[in-house]
């Protein structure tokens, strides 16, 4: 499956981790700093798709209603029309 550019930045951000790691000690600022913010971008990212899915659920439920909202109106002009026939 192909990634997304934010998944990639993410894979690329585990790489970088790992090359701090080598660099410097576990408890410097540096390795602290980028840890802190690799985890907080990738807690972002998750909670922007979590939105995007509900979003995408709402929108389904929304089409589904309108579609029956039409049928609706349809049937109830035909009624109308039928029952109450222009003179």
């Amino acid at each position: 499956m192909r990634q997304t550019s934010e998944e990639k930045m993410i894979a690329r951000s585990q790489l970088a981790l790992e090359d701090i790691g080598e660099l410097y000690n576990e408890d410097s600022i540096v390795a602290l700093e980028y840890t802190k913010l690799a985890k907080g971008y990738k807690r972002l990212y998750n909670r922007y798709t979590k939105i995007i899915k509900i979003n995408d659920c709402h929108t389904n439920d929304t089409i589904k209603q309108n579609e029956f909202l039409q049928e609706s109106i349809e049937y109830t002009i035909k009624t109308a029309r039928n029952n109450y026939p222009i003179k």
